[in-house]
């Protein structure tokens, strides 16, 4: 245990204003783009740096007024023509702003109109709705393959939790001050100027004694490090009792995601990656296998009010945990997480999209990227065509690439088989397959951590500490033969046998169309070779014709 750390290891370092050319603030109301991060403005136009700011709401307090509204709008262009930057304007009305498709469309065609490479909103931390809303939107948004601008969480009416970077605005203090008296109408209720003022004042404390005033934020890398860059931003939501009046939406069915947890230390990222979804409604339903609270152990998983925990009298295997988990979920649809795998923000939104389309559907799935503690990409399990035949002799889902409908178990009676220590899964997709196919939906939108964890769960199945991986794999065979008899899995050799041979004729072709390119390029090659060799030899042979015609002249 370290008791003693050099402070100025953890303090936030420098906002990296000069890594972008294209900045969008995204402003709740107006006001919000100065109070927050006024000064940023100011040196990014000192630096020649792009910067628009796109005002969101009315800012009339829910009322409709058009003189406060139009009022507000002349504040916000004054302060922008003193800062120097560029405002827009949208339509929605004050405290109206909600995570759905309204507020994520317009937000999307301003990002395909303005391509920003840094875009800033407010913190999570926040407890206005309309503050919230922005904040999910952007994550919605921005959160997803391929990651094209870095987010940024700015102050606005309370603190950030997590602040990873300051930004030394001394320089231009002067000039916040200025642009935050433009807005009459809100000093009027409150001295904002000299609070927020105060506020900057304090956040120069680690600067030292040149600086008199900065801006926190806590910057999320996402074009270098993912969505993974984002975890730490996600921690206000843990402690947030409010935040689903931002996400919720009406008339959708309950998701339960289920979490065997190990006490893996890795489970408050999962956790955060449940909390960052697209979509509401949804509980988190932690199993603690391990056979002590989870939320003990993690008291800031105690804080969210979406988590109910089952804590068994008795540790429980893979199988046993994953059952306690259906009987404890009150959900229409599930999903299983394990507690160190993290979802992407539109996962459980398109996957409940896929099933409720195909309503002969039971189950959806999609792409998972497989990444190993360094971060590095190891493999994809893409959007295959899951076929009967292709199931029985293998498992390409991943447990969190399925969402599943309740009436699997509770009209189908599937149940994880907990005479499995592993390839559990497996088994319980099989099961899917005899009620219902599984419908394919595009891209990848969750991350399988590859770490060996193999004998982590304290209590594994009577009988199977010496089944190796191939031994379970032929019990699962066996189990499975004697269910279905022999022609599924001749039907599955068939199909396989077919695919190989397919595959064989393909590398083949590509091998011929390989030799042939190779043989092109060779001949195109010793055709420039000897082109230039002739080229070579004529100005040689120029060269000494000049040069005796000069010794001659000499």
């Amino acid at each position: 245990m370290i008791d003693v750390r050099d402070e100025s290891r953890t303090h936030p370092k420098p906002f990296p204003l000069q890594a972008y050319r294209h900045l969008l603030v995204l402003a709740p109301h107006p006001d919000d783009e100065v109070y927050g991060c006024g000064g940023l403005l100011a040196l990014a136009r000192l630096a020649d740096i792009e910067a628009t700011a796109l005002v969101l709401t009315d800012g009339s307090g829910g009322s409709p007024d058009p003189v406060l509204t139009e009022q507000r709008r002349l504040e916000s262009s004054m302060a922008a023509d003193l800062l120097g930057y560029r405002v827009e304007f949208g339509l929605f009305a004050d405290r109206s702003l909600r995570l759905d498709a309204a507020l994520t469309g317009f937000l999307t065609d301003a990002c395909a109109r303005i391509r920003p490479d840094l875009v800033l909103v407010p913190g999570l931390d926040d407890t206005h709705p309309d503050h919230q809303a922005t904040a999910l939107a952007a994550i919605q948004i921005l959160a997803r393959e391929p990651y094209e601008a870095d987010l940024a969480f700015y102050e606005t009416n309370g603190g950030l939790t997590h602040v990873s970077h300051i930004l030394d605005i001394s320089a231009v203090a002067g000039r916040k001050r200025e642009a935050m008296q433009c807005f009459v109408s809100q000093e009027q209720m409150l001295p904002y100027a000299n609070r927020i003022g105060a506020r900057d004042c304090f956040r120069a404390f680690t600067l030292g004694r040149v600086a008199s005033a900065a801006e926190a934020f806590f910057l999320a890398p996402l074009r270098s490090q993912g969505f993974v860059g984002l975890l730490p931003a996600l921690d206000p939501l843990f402690r947030h009792g409010h935040h689903l009046a931002a996400a919720h939406a009406q008339d959708a069915p309950l998701v339960s995601v289920l979490i065997r947890s190990i006490g893996d230390p890795l489970i408050e990222q999962a956790v955060a990656s449940v909390l960052a979804q697209t979509y509401r409604p949804l509980e988190i339903v932690v199993v603690a296998a391990y056979g002590r609270s989870v939320l003990a152990d993690f008291p800031h998983l105690a804080n969210c009010p979406l988590i109910r925990q089952v804590v068994p009298e008795r540790p429980l295997n893979r199988p046993e945990a994953a059952n306690a988990g259906i009987d404890a979920a009150c959900g229409r649809y599930l999903l299983f997480l394990d507690d160190d795998d993290l979802l992407l923000p539109d996962h459980l939104e398109k996957l409940v999209a896929a099933i409720r389309a195909r309503p002969e559907a039971s189950a959806a799935y999609t792409g998972v990227v497989v990444r190993n503690p360094a971060g590095k990409t190891l493999r994809h399990y893409a959007y295959y065509d899951i076929t009967p035949e292709r199931l029985l002799a293998t498992n390409l889902l991943p447990i969190h690439a399925v969402l599943f409908d309740r009436r699997l178990i509770d009209e189908g009676s599937c149940r994880f088989d907990e005479a499995l220590p592993r390839f559990e899964d497996w088994d319980f997709w099989l099961q899917v397959s005899q009620h219902t196919g599984f419908i394919a939906t595009a891209g990848i939108s969750a991350i399988y951590r590859y770490r060996d964890r193999t004998g982590l769960f304290c209590a594994p199945a009577a009988g199977s500490e010496a089944d190796s991986p191939e031994d379970l794999r032929q019990r699962i065979l066996r189990k499975w033969r004697e269910c279905l008899g022999d022609a599924p899995f001749d039907a599955s050799l068939t199909w396989h046998a077919r695919q190989l041979d397919h595959l064989e004729q393909r590398l083949e072709a590509c091998e011929r169309q390989a030799a042939e390119r190779l043989e092109a390029c060779e001949r195109q090659a010793a055709e420039r070779l000897e082109a230039c060799e002739r080229q070579v030899a004529e100005r040689l042979e120029a060269c000494e014709r000049q040069a005796a015609e000069r010794l001659e002249a000499c």
